[in-house]
C-alpha cells in the first residue's frame, strides 16, 4: 500500500482558516480529555522519576516495580518513554542499572520500548510538521527544527517537498528548506532522486542541487533520467544544474553524462544486489520494515517492506528500469532474475510482501528464460556462496535445459553448472552432478569425469563428517587424530602428500583436510586444487613460512597454525569450517541423497549411459547393497541391474539369495537381476545358479518370493540338461 503522507498538509491556502476554527470549537470540547492527558503523562513523569532514583540508591527492587508499572500500563505510548529517555542523564542511570541482574531483564524491555518509540517519534507526521512550522521561526527554532527533521531523516521528504511545491510557502520558509536540504544526507538520497520525476522544474533544480552537493553516486541513474527528459531539455537552467549535480555525484568526472541511463541504473542494480553499504536503509530504522519510494500523480508515495529483501526489490527494480529504457540491454535480464530469486530466499518465513502480491513466483519467470541467463544467475549465486540459491537455481536448470545449454560456456569459458561440481558444499556438488548426468550430454565435456566421481561419493555418504591427515611421522598423527575425533570427525589417513586426492576420492566425502609440517604442505595443496572436487576444501597446515602464508592468503581456504597441540588444531578445524560453504549432511540428508544418486545411476543406464563410466560406480553400489538400511539396497540393486556388468549382476543376486533380508526386499532384488539378465545375460557364478535351483526346487520360502526367483531362474534360459536335473531335485508329488 503507498502512503501519502505529505497528503494531509496540501492545500493549505484554502483550508487553513476553516482548519483553526474548527480546532478552537474541537478543543473546547476535548478539554477534559486534554487534561486528562495531562494528568496520565505527569503519572508517567513521576514513576519514571521514581525509577531512575531508586536505581540511583541502589533499591533494584523497588526501581522494578515502577518500571514494571510503565511497562504494563496499555495507555503509555512506546513514544512517551522515548522522549523520557532523551533528558540528561537518564540514559545513563539505565545503562548502570542493567548491570544488576535484578534489574537487566527489566531495563532490556524498556530499552526495546525506547527504541520503538524512537521510530515511532522520528516519523511520526505531526512532529515532522511541527519542526518543518518551527524552521520559519526564530534562528534559535530553526536550529533546533533543522537536528529534529535530520533525526527524522527519510520520513521528512514528503513533507519538505510538500512545503517546496506550496506556492503559498513563505519564502523565509522556503529557502531555510532549500539550503537544508543537502544536510539531510544519505536517507534522503533515495527519495530525493525519486522526486526528481517531478514535472516542477523549480522543485527538480532545488533537489538536483542538493544531491549534488550530497555527492552520492546512488542518485546518478535518476539525475542521468531527469537530464535526458523533454521538458528539461528546453530548460537550461535546469539542464546545466542537473549535469553538475552528475559530475559530482560521479566522482567529479564527466562518465555520467556520456554514460547511458540503462547501464547507470544496471550499476546501482549490481550496488544493491551486492549490498553495499553506501545504499543499505538507514541504520535508525530499527523496525523489521523498511521504506520503497515511488512517485505517482506527482506526489511523493512510500510503501513499507521487509527489511530482509530491501536490496533485493531495489535490484530488481534497478534492473528493470535499465530494461526500460533500452530493451536489449541484456545483462540487466540475469540481475532480475537473481534478485527476483533471492528475494522469495530471503523473505522471512510467514512474513508477505504486499508489493508483489499477486505476481507468479520467481521460478515462473525462471523457468520461462533462457538457459543461457539462469546460467549467469548461477555463476553470479557461486561466486557469492548463496548455497540455497545456487540449489534453486540449479534445479530449475535442470528442469528448462536440454544437455547442450547445460555445458555450454558464457563469456570469458566459465561453465557455471560444471563449475559448481567442484564447489565447496556437498549438496550444491551432488545436484550439479545429478543434475547434468540425468541431462545426457551427446559428447563429452570438460569435467565429464566428476560427475560419476560425485555420484559415487553421494552413495557413500553417511552423515559423519571427515577429515583427511597428511602426515607420515606416526607420533604427530596421532595427536592430529585425537584432536580430529574429539572435534566429531571421522580421520582418513594419507602419508603421501602426491596422493591426497587419490585418497580423497575414496574417502565417505571430505570436509577439511589437515597436513603436518612433516609434510610437503604447499605440493599437498596444489594436488588438492588441481582437482575440481577438492578445488574449495579448507585446509589447516602447520607452516607458518612466508612463502606458506602467501600461498594461504591467495588461495583462500587454507588455515595456518604456528603450532600442533590439541587446542592450536582444534581452533584450526573451526576456523577452516567456517570457510567452507555448507554444512555436514546429516544422516538423513545422507540416505536422500544416497537414494538420489541410485536414482540417478539407473536413469542414466536405462538411457544407455551415454559419456558417462557407470562401472565405476560398481564398488560403491556394492557397498550399499551389503549396508544396514534396506531402502537405499533395494535401490542399489535396481541401479546395478542396468549396467552390463558380471560383478553387477552377480551382488545383486547374492542381495536376493541371503535369507537375512526380508522377503519384500529380496522380491524386488529378484526382479532387478532378472532385468539385468534378460538385459546382459546370464553372468551368475555357477555357484549362485545352483543355490538359486535349490531354493526353487525346495520351495522354501513365500509364494511371491519363490515366483521372483523362479522368474530370474527362467530369465537364466537354462540348458536343456539343467532343466531335468532341477525337476528331479523335486520329491513333493512322489
Amino acid at each position: 500500500m503507498l502512503v501519502n503522507s505529505s497528503a494531509r498538509f496540501s492545500d493549505r491556502s484554502k483550508g487553513v482558516f476553516v482548519s483553526v476554527a474548527i480546532l478552537l470549537v474541537v478543543s473546547a470540547i476535548l478539554t477534559p480529555a486534554v487534561a486528562q492527558d495531562s494528568k496520565d503523562k505527569s503519572k508517567l513523569q513521576t514513576q519514571w522519576d521514581d525509577m531512575l532514583h531508586y536505581i540511583s540508591i541502589a533499591k533494584p527492587l523497588v526501581a522494578q516495580s515502577y518500571a514494571k508499572a510503565i511497562l504494563e500500563n496499555p495507555d503509555v505510548l512506546a513514544k512517551d518513554i522515548y522522549l523520557l529517555s532523551t533528558k540528561p542523564g537518564c540514559r545513563a542511570t539505565l545503562n548502570r542499572g542493567a548491570k544488576d541482574k535484578a534489574l537487566t531483564e527489566i531495563i532490556a524491555k524498556l530499552e526495546a520500548k525506547i527504541k520503538e518509540g524512537y521510530t515511532a517519534w522520528r516519523s511520526d507526521p505531526e512532529q515532522i510538521e511541527k519542526s518543518i512550522e518551527m524552521m520559519g521561526g526564530t534562528l534559535r527554532g530553526m536550529v533546533i527544527a533543522k537536528q529534529r527533521l535530520i533525526e527524522s531523516g527519510e520520513h521528512t521528504v514528503p513533507l519538505l517537498i510538500a512545503r517546496l511545491s506550496d506556492k503559498d510557502t513563505s519564502a523565509l520558509l522556503r529557502d531555510r528548506i532549500v539550503t537544508m536540504l543537502h544536510e539531510m544526507g544519505r536517507p534522503a538520497v533515495r527519495p530525493y532522486s525519486i522526486a526528481l520525476q517531478s514535472t516542477d522544474l523549480q522543485l527538480v533544480t532545488y533537489l538536483a542541487q542538493a544531491l549534488g552537493r550530497m555527492q552520492y553516486p546512488a542518485a546518478l541513474p535518476r539525475l542521468k533520467e531527469a537530464f535526458m527528459r523533454a521538458d528539461i531539455q528546453n530548460s537550461p537552467s535546469t539542464k546545466a544544474v542537473l549535469a553538475n549535480a552528475i559530475i559530482s555525484c560521479g566522482g567529479g568526472t564527466d562518465r555520467g553524462i556520456k554514460a547511458s541511463v540503462s547501464e547507470l541504473f544496471y550499476e546501482l542494480g549490481e550496488s544493491y544486489y551486492d549490498k553495499n553499504d553506501s545504499i543499505l536503509p538507514d541504520h535508525r530504522e530499527g523496525g523489521s520494515t523498511v521504506l520503497v519510494w515511488f512517485w505517482k500523480d506527482n506526489t511523493l508515495l512510500a510503501s513499507p517492506v521487509p527489511g530482509a529483501i530491501f536490496c533485493d526489490v531495489y535490484a530488481m527494480r534497478m534492473a528493470r528500469l535499465a530494461l526500460q529504457y533500452d530493451a536489449k540491454f541484456s545483462k540487466a535480464v540475469p540481475l532480475w532474475l537473481a534478485a527476483c530469486i533471492r528475494r522469495e530466499i530471503d523473505l522471512p518465513e510467514g512474513v508477505k510482501d504486499n508489493l508483489w502480491k499477486g505476481s507468479p513466483e520467481a521460478d515462473y519467470y525462471a523457468l520461462a528464460s533462457s538457459p543461457q541467463y539462469l546460467q549467469q544467475v548461477l555463476a553470479r549465486t557461486l561466486k557469492n556462496g548463496n548455497v540455497p540459491m545456487a540449489r534453486r537455481v540449479i534445479t530449475i536448470l535442470g528442469k528448462n535445459s536440454g544437455a547442450k545449454s547445460l555445458v555450454a560456456t558464457l563469456d570469458g569459458g566459465a561453465m557455471p553448472l560444471v563449475n559448481a561440481m567442484g564447489y565447496p558444499d556437498r549438496r550444491i556438488r551432488f545436484l550439479a552432478a545429478e543434475t547434468l548426468a540425468n541431462s545426457m550430454p551427446a559428447e563429452k565435456f570438460q569435467g565429464h569425469q566428476m560427475v560419476m566421481m560425485l555420484i559415487n561419493e553421494a552413495l557413500r555418504q553417511k552423515g559423519k563428517k571427515y577429515a583427511m591427515i597428511v602426515c607420515d611421522d606416526q607420533k604427530i598423527r596421532n595427536t592430529i587424530l585425537d584432536a580430529v575425533r574429539a572435534a566429531g570427525f571421522e580421520p582418513v589417513i594419507e602419508s603421501d602428500p602426491a596422493k591426497v586426492a587419490q585418497t580423497a576420492a575414496t574417502a565417505q566425502g571430505l570436509d577439511v583436510v589437515l597436513v603436518a609440517e612433516d609434510a610437503d604442505t604447499a605440493g599437498a595443496i596444489a594436488v588438492l586444487r588441481g582437482d575440481m572436487a577438492y578445488r574449495y576444501i579448507p585446509v589447516v597446515a602447520n607452516a607458518s613460512t612466508a612463502k606458506m602464508r602467501t600461498l594461504a592468503a591467495k588461495d583462500g581456504k587454507v588455515i595456518l597454525l604456528d603450532k600442533l597441540d590439541p587446542e592450536s588444531i582444534s581452533a584450526g578445524i573451526t576456523a577452516a569450517m567456517k570457510l567452507s560453504a555448507g554444512k555436514p549432511l546429516t544422516a538423513e540428508q545422507s540416505t536422500q541423497w544416497a537414494v538420489r544418486a541410485a536414482k540417478t545411476i539407473r536413469n542414466v543406464g536405462i538411457r544407455g549411459g551415454g559419456i558417462f563410466a557407470l562401472k565405476s560406480t560398481i564398488t560403491a553400489l556394492g557397498q550399499v547393497v551389503k549396508g544396514e538400511n534396506p531402502e537405499l539396497s533395494v535401490v542399489a540393486c535396481e541401479a546395478l541391474a542396468v549396467i552390463d556388468d558380471a560383478k553387477a549382476q552377480q551382488i545383486i543376486v547374492d542381495y536376493a539369495l541371503q535369507d537375512a533380508a526380508k522377503d519384500a526386499n529380496r522380491i524386488s532384488a529378484f526382479t532387478a537381476a532378472s532385468e539385468s539378465v534378460r538385459s546382459f545375460g546370464c553372468k551368475c557364478t555357477p555357484a549362485q545358479t545352483k543355490a538359486l535351483a535349490a531354493m526353487v526346487s525346495k520351495a522354501n520360502g513365500s509364494q511371491k518370493l519363490l515366483e521372483s526367483a523362479a522368474e530370474l531362474l527362467g530369465a537364466m534360459n537354462l540348458s536343456s540338461e539343467q532343466v531335468p536335473e532341477l525337476i528331479l531335485s523335486t520329491d513333493k508329488i512322489d
